[in-house]
């Protein structure tokens, strides 16, 4: 997984929000993260959902966002979902 790894770490590095972390704490984050890929129409998230994680979404398309962290406020806040997020 260390080819693995270090792809998950770059993708973290290009996001705006992580992107003045150092790399040893991308790293730590990365152990956590799980990559998976989405067809066309799949529903990533779901309004009104209990929030339980977030997407970074990395490559692809989604409507509601494009190249960004997706579902963190409800997870954060410990609130439901505010929208859907489905896979282009």
């Amino acid at each position: 997984m260390p080819g693995d790894l270090d792809t998950i770490v770059a993708d973290l590095a290009r996001c705006d929000v992580l992107a003045p972390a150092a790399g040893a704490d991308l790293e730590s984050l990365a152990e956590f993260l799980i990559p998976f890929a989405a067809s066309a129409g799949t529903d990533l998230l779901r309004r009104g959902d209990v929030a339980g994680h977030f997407l970074l979404l990395t490559s692809g398309r989604a409507r509601v966002a494009e190249g960004s962290i997706l579902g963190e406020m409800a997870l954060l806040r410990g609130t439901r979902r505010s929208s859907t997020v489905t896979a282009m």
